[in-house]
């Protein structure tokens, strides 16, 4: 059975083939591929003018305009497919960055837990499970920032709590290497949200950000680490390319 490092490599390189094509054919069907043929084929025909006529001024400066006209043109009709594909592609990336971008909290080892806050000078607690040893909170180069520095003790999949004003907030952590889900950032902006949309946004309160410091992960094979990201440009660009010539779309 494969484990989680095997199982993020081959969902990198599978999400990168199927995401790949489904960009091709989805690009195809938005951009309407007769009118896009029609278009460069009038640019061809006023690059061809260019040549014949190179004596004649008029003619060279009319067909000029026409190919600016139609470069212009054939950039609209492109431009809105790949604006509609972009939401898509947006929403998986954010998906598989935290499926596959991060490792696990290392057990016996630190790690670090910020908490950005309205005001530092109210009192505010961390509070962790038995298998996780809060070692000291440490200082904090920005003024609005409380850092802790927590040490997994054995493997753990739970939460921790963040205790201020009143209020108790929750934290996912994870300290098990294991195929799911791991969310650095709960954040309390719309846009955070958007980014790292795997835990609800934090009510309003002296809290607006908490932060687990996950460390990045780099997928192997054959002795080769990289990024998920760079496994996933590796079979998306093939798979695109076979997609454009057996589906015959114009780019």
């Amino acid at each position: 059975m494969a484990g989680p490092a095997e199982l993020r490599l081959w969902t990198a390189l599978a999400a990168g083939a199927i995401t790949g094509a489904a960009c091709l054919w989805a690009y195809g069907k938005l951009t309407g591929q007769q009118e896009l043929r029609r278009r460069r084929n009038r640019i061809q025909a006023r690059v061809m003018e260019l040549r014949l006529y190179r004596d004649e001024p008029g003619v060279i400066l009319r067909a000029m305009g026409a190919i600016l006209g139609g470069n212009v043109r054939l950039l609209a009709t492109v431009i809105k497919p790949l604006a509609v594909l972009a939401i898509p592609l947006a929403l998986v990336t954010i998906h598989l960055d935290a499926l596959l971008g991060f490792e696990a909290l290392p057990l016996d080892a630190p790690a670090l837990v910020t908490v950005r806050v309205a005001d530092p000078r109210q009192p505010i607690q961390l509070i962790a499970p038995p298998s996780i040893r809060v070692e000291a909170e440490v200082a904090a180069a920005a003024g609005h920032e409380r850092v802790w520095r927590i040490q997994p003790t054995a493997p753990v999949d739970a939460s921790l709590y963040i205790e201020t004003g009143g209020a108790v907030l929750e934290k996912s952590v994870v300290a098990r290497d294991r195929f799911t889900y791991l969310a650095p950032c709960r954040d309390r902006s719309f846009w955070g949200f958007i980014t790292s949309p795997f835990e609800a946004r934090l009510p309003a309160g002296n809290v607006a950000r908490i932060e687990i410091g996950y460390s990045s992960a780099a997928l192997s094979w054959l002795g080769i680490e990289w990024n998920w990201l760079v496994w996933f440009l590796f079979a998306s660009l093939p798979a695109a390319v076979a997609a454009k010539v057996l589906l015959h779309i114009q780019l």
